[in-house]
């Protein structure tokens, strides 16, 4: 899995720290969800998911340099993940 930070602005070390562990807390979380549902098509270590982390908001969303039929598939439960539905 991979996560591009999108950042306009210099973080103290304590804002860093927290965006880190921001990242941290979103990898587990979307690695247990893609484990969860195994109708997902995987590659090995889920690396050909990617992310755009906008640091500033907080916000990760699904990159578009995930490629097919990865993206579409991720994009298809992306509601699921983000309101935490147990089921798909």
């Amino acid at each position: 899995m991979k996560i591009n930070w999108h950042s306009d602005t210099q973080l103290s070390s304590d804002e860093l720290d927290k965006r880190i562990q921001f990242e941290f807390d979103f990898r587990q979380k979307m690695t247990r969800f893609l484990m969860r549902f195994p109708i997902l098509d995987r590659c090995q270590d889920f690396e050909c998911y990617v992310f755009d982390y906008f640091v500033e908001s907080q916000k990760i969303e699904l990159s578009k340099d995930t490629a097919e039929p990865f993206f579409s598939n991720l994009k298809s439960r992306w509601h699921l993940f983000e309101t935490g539905e147990k089921s798909a």
